[in-house]
């Protein structure tokens, strides 16, 4: 097996947002005024941000000492202002 300083594969994580929604639209709020909806997104987002952490941990852990480095992560800001 060879790996390179790049991950062998990539991953590409989509997160359906509402109709005419988008996670850039809103300026930051607290968590008080956000709607039950936004709330429920945050959490669904919060889970699968450890979710992916998880999996990506574990490609690190099974490239031993083969792995030139760790995983990078592009984030973009949710409903919850982070």
């Amino acid at each position: 097996m060879t790996l390179s300083g790049a991950d062998s594969h990539a991953h590409q994580s989509n997160f359906n947002v509402s109709a005419g929604s988008s996670l850039r639209e809103k300026p930051q709020q607290s968590s008080q005024q956000l709607s039950a909806d936004e709330k429920k997104q945050v959490e669904q987002l919060k889970r699968r941000d450890a979710e992916v952490k998880r999996h990506e941990q574990a490609h690190k852990a099974a490239a031993g000492q083969f792995a030139s480095g760790g995983p990078s992560y592009e984030y973009q800001t949710g409903p919850g202002g982070k």
